[in-house]
C-alpha cells in the first residue's frame, strides 16, 4: 500500500515537470526556425568548406521555410543571393560538426527574423508588379489585371505569414454586466479568433488567437477602446493578461 502511494506521487512529480519544462517549450516553438539542415561540402580549405556549407544551410532552410508556408512558388531561393538570405537570419545553431583538411559536415538549425522575411517578400511583390507594368507597355487592360494579380499575391503572402505567426492569448476580461460583455465581444471578434473558456456576471475568461506579438495586440485593442494589462495576481501563470474597457 505504501509503495502504491509512492508511485502515485512520482507520477504527479513527472507530470508537473512535463508541464513546467516540456509544454512551454512546445508552445514557444519559433515558426521561423528550420531544424536539422544537413550539409556536406568540400572546399579549398576547411574554412572555405565551412563558409560554403553555412551558406548552403541558410539557402536550404530558406527554401524549406517557403515550402512550409505554402509560398515556394512566390519565394524561390534562387532569386536571393547568399548575403540577402543571411541578412534575414536571426541565428543558427551548429550540431554534430565535423571537418577535415578540405571538407565540412554538420547539422544546422536556422532561425529567420519574421519582420525581415516579411519585408523581403513585400519587396519581391513590388518588384514583380513593376516588371509586369513595364513589359505590358500600353495595354491598360492587362496592366489592371496584373496589378490585381500582384495585390492578390501579396495579400496571400501576408495571410500566410499572419497564420504562421498566430498566437493564443489567454485573457481575463473584467465586465460590469452581460450588456457590456456583448459590446466587448463584438470588438474582440474584429481583432482575432475568439474562444470563450468561462463567463460569469463580472468577468469572462477567453483565448484570443491573434497573428502578432503582445505589443501589436495591445495597439489594436487600444484602437477599439480597450486596454490590455499584464496580470500581477497569483493566477498570472495560467491567466497572463487582463482586459479592461477604457472609460
Amino acid at each position: 500500500m505504501h509503495n502504491r502511494f509512492i508511485n502515485e506521487d512520482m507520477k504527479k512529480v513527472v507530470f508537473l515537470i512535463f508541464c513546467l519544462l516540456i509544454v512551454p517549450q512546445m508552445a514557444m516553438a519559433n515558426p521561423y526556425t528550420v531544424n536539422d539542415i544537413r550539409v556536406d561540402v568540400h572546399g579549398e580549405t576547411a574554412i572555405d568548406a565551412r563558409e560554403k556549407a553555412l551558406n548552403q544551410a541558410r539557402r536550404n532552410a530558406f527554401s524549406l521555410l517557403s515550402e512550409r508556408m505554402g509560398i515556394a512558388d512566390d519565394l524561390s531561393a534562387s532569386q536571393a543571393d547568399d548575403a540577402t538570405i543571411a541578412s534575414m537570419v536571426d541565428s543558427f545553431e551548429i550540431n554534430r560538426e565535423k571537418l577535415s583538411k578540405n571538407r565540412y559536415l554538420a547539422s544546422v538549425n536556422v532561425t529567420f527574423n519574421g519582420r525581415a522575411l516579411q519585408a523581403y517578400m513585400r519587396r519581391q511583390a513590388t518588384t514583380t508588379s513593376a516588371f509586369q507594368e513595364n513589359s505590358m507597355g500600353s495595354n491598360v487592360q492587362n496592366v489592371r489585371q496584373n496589378n490585381t494579380s500582384v495585390i492578390s499575391q501579396q495579400s496571400s503572402i501576408d495571410g500566410q505569414l499572419q497564420r504562421l505567426d498566430m498566437r493564443n492569448y489567454i485573457i481575463q476580461v473584467n465586465i460590469s454586466g452581460l450588456r457590456q460583455w456583448a459590446m466587448i465581444r463584438r470588438r474582440l471578434e474584429q481583432i482575432g479568433d475568439l474562444k470563450i473558456d468561462n463567463i460569469s456576471a463580472n468577468r469572462a475568461l477567453i483565448t484570443l488567437a491573434y497573428g502578432g506579438e503582445a505589443a501589436n495586440l495591445q495597439n489594436d485593442l487600444n484602437m477599439k477602446g480597450m486596454q490590455l494589462f499584464r496580470n500581477t495576481r497569483d493566477q498570472a501563470t495560467s491567466i497572463p493578461y487582463v482586459l479592461l474597457l477604457r472609460s
